[in-house]
């Protein structure tokens, strides 16, 4: 079973268990939505919740009639508005939030078990489907397309484990979001260094990451390919994908992504700890800032760290204070974003009285490019340095498979050039899981 898998069913257990400690009672029988997590699809690092978490855990028998026909269906439904509380809606916009701005999400995973047909045990295929709106087209969210269409298969007791089709690579590293899920999450690690490097995350491409677990499976090595995002930007690559299906895109070559890490999940007796470093080689050609009409191939290089501090509660080991680090560092002569580099303080469970709600406190700095700046002076542009960014976020959960995240966000330089006065954008974002 997926560490992810069993951690689900032990913040079910607690959700539907009795307040009294396990020394005073029987351990609780597991609730029916339970087994159904066995077909979630558990291989991106911001997963969905248990099923058990969902506003309808059995839809009304159909999620138990989907399961004996070997497939289960998870579906994730967003909508959230931001804007800058300075004021700054008088100018042309420039960067989200800047005017108000609402965007709206929606992602269907249909699982299905490969068991049934020889296939080891955990075999899933995958066929997911996005829909994506922004009231600001500058973010790069461009309408509906299929985001997944996989198989994953483990071997050796889970030791090995082979992914391959189209979905976004992406979303299988790095884990930049803080807390158990995607519906109970807050703002994590803020660099777009897989971005940047050409490692796609909005839509899919064809790709292939194959993991590899120690015997203990605290230590692995992941490895992923997949084509790259155009080197002409996100707007360039939707385009030329509409689909989602589309094999290659203009200029897009191979890029590689390998990670190496330490992981063990909050237990019994057992902090958890995720250590993790990876690089990123990018064989398509962008665009040289110190040397026009010059091109060069990409890459990257990250470290992150979260690390549980304290464990007040033996039968929620997973409830306490955290802290996530992070480092990257991207080639300055291509990336305009080429070092980044901060910190959070979160706590999950931050009362007593709510369990499973997530509070977080971070910091980051993003620096820009020297070339980058040297060419904005040339060509007479006021241009910021850097971009520190403050944050403080709440995910707040309101009942089963409702949650409302909330963030104040402080950035001192919102875009590189021309230079704009610092923001402090306000994020509410609702969540329904199904």
């Amino acid at each position: 079973m997926d560490h992810r898998s069993s951690r689900n069913i032990l913040i079910c257990l607690a959700l539907v268990g009795s307040t009294a400690s396990a020394a005073e009672v029987e351990p609780p029988t597991p609730p029916q939505c339970v087994k159904y997590d066995r077909l979630n699809y558990v291989g991106s690092e911001s997963p969905f919740p248990s099923n058990c978490e969902s506003i309808a855990p059995e839809l009304g028998g159909l999620r138990g009639a989907l399961y004996d026909a070997g497939w289960n269906a998870q579906l994730l439904l967003t909508t959230g508005i931001t804007y800058d509380l300075k004021g700054h809606d008088r100018e042309t916009q420039v960067y989200s939030g800047q005017r108000p701005s609402s965007t709206s999400t929606g992602s269907l995973l249909l699982n299905h078990d490969l068991e049934r047909y020889g296939l080891p045990r955990g075999s899933l295929f995958t066929l997911g489907g996005s829909l994506a709106y922004s009231t600001y087209r500058g973010d790069g969210l461009r309408q509906g397309y299929l985001s997944q269409l996989s198989a994953r298969i483990p071997f050796y007791d889970g030791r090995l484990i082979v992914q391959f089709g189209y979905y976004g690579l992406a979303g299988q590293f790095y884990g930049t979001l803080l807390g158990n899920n995607i519906a109970a999450s807050t703002l994590g690690p803020s660099s777009g260094l897989l971005a940047q490097t050409g490692v796609q995350g909005f839509k899919p491409s064809p790709a292939l990451d194959i993991r590899f677990y120690s015997k203990d499976k605290r230590y692995y090595n992941h490895f992923g390919v997949a084509r790259s995002i155009s080197p002409d930007g996100l707007f360039a690559d939707a385009d030329d994908n509409r689909s989602g299906l589309q094999p290659f895109t203009k200029d897009a070559r191979a890029v590689f992504v390998n990670e190496v890490g330490y992981r063990v999940e909050a237990g019994p007796d057992q902090r958890k700890i995720w250590l993790r470093g990876g690089a990123v080689y990018n064989t398509t050609k962008y665009a040289r800032l110190d040397q026009p009409g010059q091109k060069s191939p990409n890459y990257g290089a990250y470290l992150v760290a979260d690390v549980q501090l304290t464990q007040p509660d033996a039968g929620l080991p997973f409830k306490g204070w955290y802290v996530n680090l992070y480092f990257n560092q991207g080639r300055k002569d291509v990336n305009y974003l080429p070092s980044a580099f901060g910190g959070s303080i979160y706590r999950l469970a931050p009362f007593d009285s709510r369990p499973y709600d997530l509070f977080a406190f971070g910091v980051s700095k993003n620096q820009y490019s020297g070339w980058a700046r040297q060419n904005a002076s040339l060509a007479g542009l006021d241009h910021a340095d850097a971009s520190t960014n403050v944050s403080i976020s709440y995910a707040y959960r309101v009942s089963r498979g409702i949650y409302l995240q909330s963030a104040l966000i402080y950035t001192d330089n919102p875009t590189f050039a021309p230079r704009r006065e610092s923001s402090l954008n306000a994020y509410a974002t609702l969540v329904l899981v199904f």
